[in-house]
């Protein structure tokens, strides 16, 4: 789920506001471009179990007349699992993904209260791919988009991700602008960089 896609369309990214979870401090001149959530398609899974685990005890309670004898632990028994399903849910929202004038920031939640952020400046990007699993992936158009950063062994990954092609090339683009402001990493630094990691001059890996 996007906050902001409009930079696909005319190549002019609007600033945006980030909502007040992300908790994210700007620098100074940094502005933020997009900010957006995994495909709200990973929830299927918590909703089904959610609805399968509250209907499967009731359909045989109504069937032979029981439902209001154990009214009082259908109710608890549903909202136990209501519960579990609005945790999942508020993870989903609390975990975003922002690319700002200068970073690209993963803020990811494995639980209520457990927070990491990973984040990169944009001149460090070494790689920038994606991929789609599945038929579902491909029909709906999620997938993950994978970020090599100079200095990291492993990649930043958007996980199930709206539109990846998308947000890939952009990513690469505000590298390359990104990188021609930057004194640290030139574009040719970037390039024997990715021939030391295994990258063509097409940016792709050898496998």
């Amino acid at each position: 789920m996007a906050t902001n896609f409009g930079f696909f369309n005319d190549h002019q990214p609007k600033i945006i506001k980030l909502p007040k979870h992300a908790k994210v401090v700007l620098h100074p001149e940094e502005e933020v471009l997009a900010s957006y959530h995994q495909t709200f398609f990973v929830l299927h899974k918590s909703i089904t179990l959610t609805l399968a685990a509250i209907l499967i005890p009731i359909i045989p309670l109504i069937r032979y007349g029981l439902f209001n004898q154990y009214r009082g632990l259908v109710i608890l028994w549903s909202l136990i699992f209501i519960g579990y399903f609005l945790k999942e849910f508020l993870i989903w929202h609390l975990n975003t993904y922002v690319i700002t004038s200068q970073r690209l920031m993963k803020i990811s939640h494995e639980g209520l209260f457990k927070r990491l952020v990973m984040e990169t400046p944009l001149d460090r990007i070494l790689n920038v791919s994606y991929k789609t699993t599945g038929i579902a992936s491909s029909l709906i158009g999620y997938g993950d988009v994978e970020v090599q950063v100079v200095g990291l062994v492993e990649p930043i990954n958007l996980k199930s991700i709206n539109q990846p092609n998308e947000i890939k090339d952009y990513l690469w683009k505000a590298h390359i602008d990104s990188a021609k402001n930057s004194n640290q990493f030139t574009e040719q630094k970037i390039s024997h960089i990715q021939e030391q990691q295994g990258y063509t001059k097409h940016n792709q890996r050898i496998l």
